[in-house]
């Protein structure tokens, strides 16, 4: 049964390998791809801001959002190496006032 299946295949692939050969190649002018690329560059929308504020501005939220990973990242470290000596310096730095006033 195995066999059988195997021949099929071959089969099947024979044909489609032959019907694959004998389909006609189009008939296209010498510069046609290259018409046809240059209207799909025509047809693009164009950029809208030439003198590269948006590009300023990408770049800048980009710059940002590394040092603000990079302070996180830093800083977890630093807490996690040492969680106590953190805390007891924010704790000094906090003032306690009581909450009722004398």
């Amino acid at each position: 049964m195995m066999a059988s299946n195997d021949e099929t295949i071959a089969k099947l692939e024979r044909a489609l390998i032959e019907a694959h050969r004998a389909r006609p190649t189009p008939l296209l002018r010498p510069g046609w791809t290259e018409q046809v690329m240059q209207d799909i560059r025509h047809a693009a929308p164009q950029a809208e801001s030439e003198d590269g504020v948006e590009c300023l501005i990408w770049r800048t939220a980009g710059i940002a959002a590394t040092i603000v990973l990079i302070a996180t990242v830093s800083w977890a470290v630093w807490s996690w190496t040492s969680p106590n000596e953190g805390m007891g310096l924010l704790i000094e730095e906090l003032e306690v006032t009581p909450l009722v006033f004398d």
